[in-house]
């Protein structure tokens, strides 16, 4: 292979000295089939034709008799640096690229038959390299009787014979040694008048001395120190007690498999921290080791680490020379696992993409535990124990912020309190920003909450050196798809605490389905929770990092999606108020276009109980963001439900946020075709149940309030 082989030279082998007439014509044909049959197995092996001689362009570790001499090249590189188990399982792999069929199969003359056994021979010898060391590790009676095969196989082979012999010998089979022996000399003797060679007599002489050096001594193995590259125990870790009483639960619960595992979470809410507490915790259990990997899922500069690439680190971690390591994945997964069976060993796999990236990763031999940290749930990992981490309790959150600033301020100081609480009790955001106030001494918990209330927005407040909050969620937001990076921008628009799939629909301008895959995506990724059953909420961090990214949705699409989330509030609210309130004889307005409108009087009064907080949030946002004609038509449709609940405060807000409304839109407010009916027959006055009458442009005067009803101001 690579050296240029004449037609002269082919034709001589081929035919040796006697070609045909037509030897030139045949032989362009048969080079033609196998450069046809080349290309169909790999396009990279090639038979080119330079200056008058042919060529075969291969990469060396694809043809298999030239891969088969390098492993075994290396192979005895290996035997002789000290590692022998390596060095048998790279013969393994030179024997297996063996098909079982002979090299040149078909092809006549003395050079093919000279080639076959040169291969043949090299085979032999690969196997017997093998067979030997395998002998040296006390493995006798497992190659006794592949030793036997390759004895008849080679008759007239003195080694196949000497290796079975010393097995034999070995398994205290003396006497069929001896035998084997006699046989080998018997059929030397009469077929080519020859004696077994020096080494294989002088072997079948100490057999029968019983010579005591045969056999193998006890040799102690030398001892490996076990490998521990945990990061540090950070010592502000604070609280998380339920959360490692679970996982240690979950640890031991794995006691008769490979434990895993899967801790996954938003961004910045502490699941490395926690993974490594964890593994300090549990490091005495696996005294074969702790070993650490971080997978750069989401490490700004660098690309997640491949599981070829992993399972590299991993393997050298665990003190494999580089040389051993096979170069394919399943390969190198068969070494790890082969590594760790048999030992207890920890291993946490830090900030993976997903499960695909973890799968070859993990143990395959119980006693092993894989704690795996993910911003996303790994859900397609088998037989994993997921463990979905929250932002810790207020209190915890006060107590990480003072431990970072160093205990200059105290856990139970109320501005330390609103400083975590700013911080969405993020546990990034509180080491971001206690790291500040530890090193502005001149700062307060209060200065600190005051600039995060006050200043440029928190996420420009939360960062220390070149730390930023923004730039853990950025990263979240960069590994989503171009159209769920669209849909996060779009949803910073909505204006309340939470959202159903039937609003996101609306915000979107998609149908219900689809609205739904894009909310299973972010919830995959953390970047929504699910605390209640289909009501999705952002952390308000991230709705305050979601609604900066909508600023740069353009301005026509950002108006129009909020139009139809406004349009679509205030018409399921004016059929849900035509529902609970049906005593004036109306019926109940058409359903909306989008959305799940409620049927019923009873599912009306639950739409509404759920969904006021967002109306009247909808309601501020529609004023403040000049749509005062929304927070008045709410007023009329909202007015008597909420004056039925009790809630006096929010409605006095509402009718006092739509006189506002009122006094500003003038004529241009006046009831259109495009209100829903209850608002379009009634007006600002029933808004009121009466209270409020609107008399001219601009103006509105109180009526005489109902009984009971708390007094107001306009």
């Amino acid at each position: 292979m690579g050296r240029p082989v004449t037609a002269e030279a082919l034709i001589g082998r081929l035919w040796e000295g006697d070609p045909p007439g037509r030897a030139r014509a045949l032989l362009h044909t048969q080079i033609t089939r196998l450069r046809r049959r080349l290309q169909a197995l790999d396009p990279d092996v090639r038979l080119e034709h330079r200056s008058g001689a042919y060529v075969l362009v291969a990469d060396p570790e694809q043809i298999d008799y030239q891969r088969f001499r390098l492993l075994r090249a290396q192979a005895r590189s290996i035997a002789a640096s000290g590692d022998p188990a390596h060095a048998v399982r790279l013969l393994r792999e030179a024997a297996e690229l063996w098909r079982g069929e002979e090299p040149l199969t078909g092809v006549p003359g003395s050079w093919a038959e000279m080639a076959r056994r040169t291969i043949s021979e090299e085979l032999l010898g690969g196997a017997l390299d093998r067979v030997g060391l395998e002998l040296e590790d006390g493995r006798h009676a497992e190659v006794a009787a592949e030793l036997a095969g390759l004895a008849a196989r080679f008759p007239y082979d003195d080694k196949p014979v000497e290796l079975l012999m010393l097995a034999l010998h070995r398994c205290g089979r003396s006497g069929d040694a001896v035998q084997a022996y006699e046989r080998l000399r018997r059929r030397l003797d009469a077929e080519l008048g020859l004696s077994p060679g020096r080494d294989t007599a002088a072997l079948h002489r100490r057999i029968l001395a019983g010579d005591p050096a045969l056999l193998l001594a006890d040799r102690p193995r030398p001892e490996r120190r076990p490998p521990n590259d945990l990061p540090r125990d950070v010592h502000t870790f604070t609280g998380r007690a339920a959360e490692l009483e679970r996982l240690t639960a979950l640890a031991e619960d794995g006691e008769g498999a490979v434990a895993v595992l899967a801790l996954d979470g938003m961004p910045g809410v502490g699941k490395t921290v926690l993974a490594v507490h964890l593994a300090h915790r549990l490091a005495a259990r696996y005294p074969d080791g702790q070993v650490f990997l971080a997978l750069h899922a989401h490490q700004p500069g660098r690309e997640p680490l491949d599981p070829s690439s992993a399972l590299e680190r991993l393997l050298i971690k665990l003190r494999v020379h580089r040389d051993r390591i096979p170069p394919g994945l399943e390969d190198r997964a068969a070494l790890w696992r082969d590594e760790l069976a048999g030992r207890r060993v920890l291993l946490v796999l830090d900030d993976a993409v997903g499960n695909e990236q973890v799968r070859h990763l993990l143990p395959g031999a119980p006693g092993c535990l894989a704690v795996v940290t993910s911003r996303r749930r790994l859900t397609g990992l088998d037989a994993a124990r997921p463990v979905s981490l929250e932002v810790p309790a207020p209190g915890e959150a006060a107590e990480l912020l003072a431990r970072v600033a160093g205990g200059r301020v105290s856990a139970d100081d109320p501005a330390v309190r609103e400083a975590a609480r700013l911080c969405g009790h993020l546990p990034l955001a509180l080491q971001l920003a206690g790291n500040r106030l530890l090193h502005r001494a001149a700062w307060t918990a209060a200065d600190l909450a005051q600039r995060l209330r006050e200043g440029g927005g928190r996420l420009a407040e939360i960062r220390a050196e070149n730390r930023e909050l923004t730039a853990a969620f950025r990263l979240s937001f960069e590994d989503l798809g171009e159209r769920d990076r669209d849909a996060f921008r779009l949803l910073g628009l909505h204006p309340g605490d939470d959202l159903t799939a039937a609003d996101a629909a609306v915000l979107l301008g998609t149908s219900r389905a689809g609205a739904e895959a894009v909310l299973d995506v972010l919830l995959d990724h953390h970047l929504l929770s699910e605390r209640e059953r289909g009501r999705h909420r952002f952390h308000d961090l991230i709705r305050e990092y979601a609604a900066r990214l909508a600023e740069d949705v353009p301005a026509p699409e950002r108006d129009a999606a909020v139009e139809r989330l406004l349009d679509h509030y205030l018409a399921t609210a004016g059929r849900a108020d035509r529902l609970v309130h049906p005593a004036d004889g109306r019926p109940a307005d058409p359903p909306p276009a989008a959305g799940e409108p409620p049927g019923t009087p009873e599912e009306a009064r639950r739409w509404l109980a759920d969904e006021t907080g967002n109306l009247l949030r909808a309601a501020a946002y529609a004023s403040e963001s000049g749509r005062p004609a929304f927070a008045a038509r709410l007023a009329a449709v909202l007015g008597r439900y909420l004056e039925g609940a009790g809630r006096w405060t929010e409605a006095a807000a509402l009718h006092e946020r739509a006189v506002t409304a009122w006094r500003a839109l003038g004529d241009e407010g006046r009831p259109s075709a495009r209100w829903p009916t209850s608002a379009r027959s009634r007006g600002v006055r029933a808004s009121t149940g009466g209270r409020w009458t609107r008399r001219g442009r601009g103006s509105a005067s109180r009526a005489p309030a109902r009984t009971g009803a708390p007094p107001r101001s306009c």
